[in-house]
């Protein structure tokens, strides 16, 4: 039997009695478990709730840029990533990430 676990590759080919029979790879690999655990994978609740998380904060950043962009319109500023970062409060890199949605607000 082969297993890989943090890098090590180890090959189980007999039933070993004790501890002290196991190669030195398996002995660490399982102190390595044993410190560190094993992350168990996401439940379907678990990632439903993270989606719906995100497509809320997702909503609150896309309102927020949109009242940014209609504040700049008001004062009669011009419309640019940069100041719909300063406006809206989010960073120039979360601005770029909806480039997407600013351009169909007729903004850009």
């Amino acid at each position: 039997m082969k297993i890989n676990l943090f890098g090590y590759t180890i090959n189980i080919t007999k039933e070993l009695d004790t501890k002290e029979d196991m190669p030195q790879d398996l002995r660490e690999a399982i102190e390595t478990i044993k410190r560190y655990g094993v992350k168990a994978g996401s439940s379907e609740k678990q990632r439903a709730a993270a989606k719906k998380a995100t497509e809320t904060r997702q909503q609150r950043t896309k309102r927020k840029i949109e009242d940014a962009i209609n504040l700049l319109r008001l004062e009669g500023k011009n419309i640019t990533e940069y100041a719909i970062a300063k406006q809206s409060g989010c960073s120039i890199n979360t601005v770029k990430k909806y480039r997407d949605f600013i351009k169909s607000q007729n903004a850009i």
